[in-house]
């Protein structure tokens, strides 16, 4: 875990519900993995009323340093990320998180999202396809709100959108397509998707399939949204970020938020 500060570089709003922050920084981009979050606060606030935010990487340039953070709205103290100015200093810790990075002898990647939880699965993009492989990502989204739009992202990846009913069909078709697949949601979703597993790839098991498991960080499934977050300190000591799994309790912060698909 490292502590630095960044300057913040650019914002970029592609969503009226996502933003998404490019900071020059010093921490080490080799090694960050998708599912990774750093704690971030301003720098310099002698008293602040608000903890340090975990924000998922979404990106980072190994040529210039830079990472990009991924803030959604929902919750005070991220409004106030989303609003700074240019060339404000973020102090950060991390990264922090079980993370995961798509197999070297994959081909081809799945991406599944569920609704706006799209941000904590850039970096997986990022990273496969630099490395060359093909990647599809599946936005399960429903009919009433707003997808994530394609035009943030790659030109070179297969973006497919489909409603909760609908999504059957479509992810039984890119999941015989995939070598790998990783997902980003909540337990429920994570229910059907492991359903559509079984049958698209019967006789599957562990290592296939990855998600992030998102609602101790404040995603909603329920409304399809972010709200506030569980995860206060990140440092496995004040346990809010607890969650049942089928056969353990595990804490989102130090042993997640990445598990196997078939533990959830």
């Amino acid at each position: 875990m490292h502590h630095t500060s960044a300057r913040l570089l650019a914002v970029f709003s592609p969503h009226p519900d996502v933003t998404l922050l490019r900071l020059e920084s010093a921490m080490p981009s080799q090694g960050l993995l998708a599912g990774q979050f750093l704690m971030a606060k301003v720098a310099g606030v002698r008293w602040d009323p608000f903890l340090r935010e975990p924000l998922f990487l979404a990106g980072h340039e190994p040529e210039t340093g830079a990472i990009t953070l991924w803030v959604p709205g929902g919750a005070p103290s991220r409004e106030r990320l989303r609003a700074l100015p240019l060339h404000t200093e973020l102090d950060l810790l991390g990264p922090m998180g079980v993370g995961v990075a798509p197999h070297q002898e994959w081909r081809n990647l799945l991406l599944v999202a569920e609704g706006l939880a799209v941000g904590p699965l850039l970096l997986a993009m990022e990273t496969a396809l630099r490395a060359g492989q093909a990647v599809a990502l599946l936005s399960v989204t429903p009919s009433e709100q707003t997808p994530y739009p394609a035009d943030a992202l790659p030109v070179s990846i297969e973006y497919q959108r489909a409603t909760r009913g609908e999504a059957g069909v479509v992810t039984q078709e890119l999941i015989r397509w995939a070598d790998g697949v990783i997902a980003a949601g909540s337990q429920q979703f994570y229910h059907h998707l492991v359903n559509e597993l079984k049958n698209g790839r019967p006789g599957q098991r562990g290592g296939f399939a990855y998600g992030l498991l998102l609602e101790p960080f404040g995603w909603q499934p329920n409304s399809m949204c972010w709200g506030p977050t569980r995860v206060a300190c990140a440092a496995a000591a004040c346990r809010a970020c607890l969650v049942e799994l089928r056969r353990e309790k595990p804490l989102a912060c130090a042993d997640g938020p990445t598990f196997d698909l078939w533990s959830l």
